[in-house]
């Protein structure tokens, strides 16, 4: 019976290495479409493209940028280590906040967690926002080409459509 409060969006979880089933003749016959052949794209870095006293804004123009273009960054790591939860929670709603200036639509939030073996050392729940364009429908395929390095790991995240904040 389909709950009034909630509707399941997706729930599909996926685990794809762009690789060849192990047994290609049996997926041949299963299959009559033609493999998708796939040529890793080289991982272009633009960690060199960002300022040490970066602002907030600054970092999240940056790893907008670093997606868009299709390219890796370690500049967060190598030189802002030390940032605070808060700040880069600030990053991530400045990213938003360019995002949706650039009609990109927002459709909801995704909460993780961290169990450690430490009860006492692991992190609040993290956040991110989930954007239109990055929501797969049913059947929908996905394609490596937008993506960096020799393999692709897909993971879907379980999204409901509750009725009200």
């Amino acid at each position: 019976m389909k709950s009034q409060a909630a509707t399941l969006l997706l729930a599909v979880l996926l685990y794809s290495s762009c690789q060849a089933p192990a047994d290609s003749s049996q997926a041949a016959q299963e299959d009559p479409q033609p493999a998708i052949t796939y040529t890793p794209r080289p991982a272009a870095d633009m960690s060199s493209q960002l300022a040490t006293e970066a602002t907030v804004d600054q970092l999240a123009a940056h790893l907008l940028e670093a997606e868009h273009s299709v390219q890796t960054t370690h500049a967060l790591p190598l030189l802002h280590a030390d940032m605070s939860r808060e700040t880069a929670y600030q990053v991530q709603l400045a990213a938003l906040a360019t995002e949706e200036a650039n009609s990109e639509q927002l459709i909801g939030w995704k909460m993780g967690g961290t169990n450690t073996p430490q009860p006492e050392d692991t992190p609040d729940p993290s956040f991110a926002y989930m954007l239109k364009s990055d929501q797969l429908m049913d059947k929908q395929e996905i394609y490596p080409d937008p993506y960096i390095g020799d393999s692709v790991l897909v993971e879907a995240e379980v999204a409901f459509i509750i009725g009200k904040d």
